[in-house]
């Protein structure tokens, strides 16, 4: 009897389950999609040779261990033709998913007493979980207030550092050291869920108000001594519409990762000769320049609206207030901290990578969804007569038509009524709070600590690539393993392992902890290599690592090399 070819109760397949082999069928199985043609295809009594396998959507080989596999299930399950196989894949593929949806249920339920059936997504029941532990009362704001938040909605810092290229030369290196020069390190480092950190801070929940005329005088007479009196985890949070200024004095200081960015469009006119030479070479249009990016530079910021905490850490940092415009308060308190820290924990106690996984993507989803923007919803039609399309298309929100077939279409149109109920006070304070553990790190510890030894190679939103001259930055770190989670460390570096904050947020920890870098180059954001020693079975190895985003991890992978 043949579990692909029968239909029937649940307890008849759970007998069969027990008549067979099921350890060949916790995994996914291998289909030859580019040799499936016709029908006719389904009369074939063996398996395609491996070469058919050859995926050519990522341009990549089917790996000889999974095609082992294959070959072992068609012998296991008497598998006659290609339509069995046909079968057995397709029962397989959904019998998985429906054991990841189950298993996903469970935990939720164990975890938040919440279903997931009665949810359309993860993030939706993230955030309910979130605010259902931290026993949050959120409140509304008002329209204008909302817009006026929306304004300091600022993703996280992406870009090349001071200097674009470096190569490392120190003790750890092998026979690339060269005792002649100074000892420098290029290292990689990442903060432990920068986010989830956030998250544990105290968050705006209720109570939005705008200061008063009065109370607006009040801070104008001393702006960074009340600024600089407000405690992190007051009662009472503030976001401020402030001009800053960034005096000349302190450009060099800041030039490898300048603080408060901004989102705007950069101007043909702020690019050098060379930039203008590339952008003609490479054919890049002029519409590019009305696509706003966050970009992080020294020019002064007007309007700019941030979280009274960032605000204290730019006026630490030399930043000075012009003027303040408007303010807004409110009633905050760390009512995610309670998901986040049960999240954590959840993580440490699991025992496969799927829970793992899965915990931190809750914690990252219930985030989401306080930035969440309503207003790139769209509103899709399923169109198909000629009379339904040209009705649609003389709208004023019609936006575009997807082609499905000859006869079907998909109208894309927006939407005429946005509610606004997401709450993008917590998610702008999250974002911004985010930008404080980092500027911290790097100002109050690697500034501090080294000076103008250590430049920025590299930023993204929760990591940072430093060139560092130091006898030894491992030691160093050692030294300083408060602010460093050292649980990775292992082969050439397993000296160095300390469990003690191991997955502790807010720790910085090393991306490459079983290897030392030597060589590293970016060259825009989201696109960098970086090339590493590791001792394997005793010979000093050489490691790859390229990041190009938007390109095919098969061309990636085959077709660009570091050099």
């Amino acid at each position: 009897m043949k579990l692909y070819n029968r239909a029937g109760t649940d307890q008849e397949i759970q007998e069969l389950g027990q008549q067979i082999n099921v350890d060949l069928l916790l995994q996914k199985g291998a289909y030859p999609y580019t040799h499936m043609q016709s029908p006719a295809n389904f009369e074939e009594i063996q398996l395609p040779p491996i070469k058919e396998f050859y995926n050519d959507l990522n341009d990549q080989p089917l790996d000889q261990k999974v095609y082992d596999h294959a070959k072992q299930v068609w012998e296991s399950f008497d598998v006659q033709n290609l339509g069995d196989w046909h079968n057995l894949y397709v029962l397989l593929d959904v019998t998985l998913l429906a054991d990841c949806m189950e298993r996903s249920r469970e935990i939720l339920w164990d975890s938040y007493n919440l279903d997931l059936a009665h949810y359309f997504s993860l993030p939706m029941i993230a955030y309910d979980a979130c605010c259902k532990m931290g026993k949050a009362k959120l409140d509304y704001v008002d329209v204008t207030m909302h817009c006026w938040c929306e304004t300091a909605l600022r993703g996280g810092v992406c870009g090349v550092g001071g200097i674009r290229a470096a190569e490392a030369n120190n003790k750890y290196m092998g026979e690339k050291y060269d005792e002649t020069k100074t000892s420098s390190y290029i290292s990689f480092l990442d903060i432990n869920n920068l986010y989830g950190s956030a998250m544990c801070s105290a968050l705006p929940e209720k109570d939005y108000k705008w200061l008063t005329e009065y109370e607006l005088d009040r801070v104008r007479a001393n702006p960074s001594a009340f600024v600089n009196s407000l405690k992190d985890d007051a009662e009472t949070g503030y976001f401020f519409e402030v001009d800053l200024e960034i005096p000349p004095t302190i450009h060099n200081k800041l030039n490898d990762y300048p603080p408060a960015p901004t989102k705007r469009c950069v101007s043909k006119e702020e690019l050098t000769p060379h930039q203008l030479q590339q952008m003609q070479d490479l054919q890049i249009p002029e519409s590019t320049f009305k696509n706003s990016k966050l970009v992080a530079d020294l020019l002064p910021k007007v309007h700019y609206v941030t979280h009274y905490r960032n605000l204290k850490m730019y006026i630490k940092l030399g930043l000075v207030i012009t003027r303040i415009h408007r303010a807004v308060k409110f009633s905050q308190r760390a009512w995610m901290k309670a998901f986040i820290l049960f999240n954590t924990e959840m993580r440490k106690q699991a025992t496969t990578d799927f829970e793992k996984d899965f915990f931190k993507l809750l914690n990252n989803a219930s985030f989401g969804k306080t930035i969440e923007q309503k207003r790139k919803r769209m509103s899709i039609s399923v169109v198909t007569t000629e009379k339904q399309l040209k009705r649609i298309v003389n709208k004023p929100t019609y936006e575009r038509i997807i082609t499905i077939n000859d006869k079907v279409h998909l109208a894309v149109k927006k939407v005429t009524q946005v509610l606004l109920d997401k709450p993008v006070a917590v998610g702008i304070s999250i974002l911004e709070i985010s930008k404080c553990f980092m500027y911290e790190f790097h100002y109050h510890y690697m500034k501090e600590k080294y000076g103008d030894k250590a430049r920025v190679l590299y930023g993204d939103t929760d990591s940072l690539v430093y060139h560092v001259e130091t006898r030894d930055f491992y030691q160093d770190m050692v030294e300083n393993k408060e602010r460093f989670d050292l649980s990775d460390y292992a082969g050439m570096h397993s000296h160095l392992n300390n469990q003690e904050n191991k997955k502790r947020l807010g720790k910085m920890k090393d991306e490459m902890p079983k290897s030392v870098i030597f060589r590293f180059a970016a060259s825009k954001p989201k696109m960098y290599g970086a090339q590493a020693l590791s001792i394997e079975n005793g010979k000093m190895t050489i490691h790859t690592k390229k990041v190009a985003k938007g390109i095919k991890k098969a061309a990636i992978a085959n077709q660009i090399t570091f050099d």
